[in-house]
């Protein structure tokens, strides 16, 4: 029996049939260069982008060393951070002596600092300038000579207790600071940090609680009697973050003279809560050592 002759292909179908053959074989190629290829597949280059390099591996803590305390998972930028500037005490005798009372409002903590140190948990955050009724701050994480900064003005007339109830993620941010404190604050000396909200307001109770100033009239004789006349009070303790501890005042110290009342007579601890309560320019007079020291302090309003 004689088989039937294959039908001849056009013109048109012989060409699709080579285009589908040249995309099959361009598809192959391509699949065995990408098993071929060392680190499998090409890497991408863009001018000026060098391959990431791959992390470091942190090395291991010596024998005896300590570990070094982690820092937070997440840092805000200045910004963020609700920060205000609550006090700046400076003194016309030793210019040193300048500090800013710095209140994170989020963690409900109260700091007083020196130009130089650091804020709070942040390390990387530090006081870099004092001024008459400004601060800047600076987050030092940069490696060039610009770091971001950030200025704090003091506000005169929104009150240091806000009415606000705090938020979760308030709550949530003070937690992660008292923590991140209690990693890093033993490390740290110098830096006077306060946890509470209370600590730093003006109230009778808040400034009976948070210092310690007793009667001074002048050291015991060799037979241990004390003298007659009252010379002022003396600086037992000071609660750091505290209102005492942001006019200036130190353990040790003798307070002569506060906002021009002499402090001689039994009555001008009570003549001087008044003032202790309410103004927002405060000046103190004390012998430190064998020195004499004038402070000056500008705060928000206590209320």
């Amino acid at each position: 029996m004689t088989r039937s002759a294959r039908p001849t292909d056009t013109g048109e179908e012989t060409h699709l049939r080579r285009r589908i053959w040249m995309a099959l074989g361009a598809v192959l190629l391509a699949g065995a260069a990408w098993l071929l290829w060392p680190s499998g597949g090409p890497v991408e280059e863009r001018p000026g982008l060098a391959p990431a390099a791959p992390a470091p591996i942190a090395a291991a803590p010596a024998p005896g060393e300590p570990p070094k305390p982690s820092a937070p998972a997440s840092v805000p930028k200045l910004a963020k951070l609700d920060l205000r500037l609550v006090s700046i005490t400076t003194s016309p005798d030793d210019p040193t002596l300048a500090r800013a009372s710095i209140r994170d409002r989020r963690a409900q903590t109260t700091e007083v600092l020196a130009q130089g140190q650091s804020l709070g948990a942040y390390d990387h955050v530090t006081l870099a300038t004092i001024g008459e009724d400004w601060v800047v701050i600076e987050d030092a994480r940069r490696d060039d000579a610009r770091p971001e900064s950030l200025k704090l003005v003091l506000d005169r007339e929104t009150p240091l207790v806000e009415m606000r109830e705090p938020s979760e993620a308030d709550l949530k941010a003070s937690m992660d600071q008292l923590k991140a404190f209690a990693e890093a604050g033993q490390l740290r000396e110098g830096l006077f940090m306060a946890y509470w909200g209370r600590i730093g307001e003006r109230d009778e109770a808040a400034l009976l609680s948070q210092g310690h100033l007793a009667p001074y009239y002048g050291e015991r004789a060799t037979d241990g009697s004390l003298g007659n006349q009252l010379l002022g009070l003396k600086v037992i303790k000071v609660e750091p973050g505290s209102f005492w501890d942001q006019i200036g005042l130190r353990p040790g110290d003798i307070l002569h003279e506060a906002n021009g009342v002499r402090l001689d007579h039994t009555k001008a601890y009570t003549e001087m809560m008044h003032p202790l309560e309410e103004d927002t320019s405060f000046a103190v007079r004390v012998t430190r050592g064998d020195r004499s020291l004038s402070l000056r302090t500008s705060t928000v309003p206590p209320h």
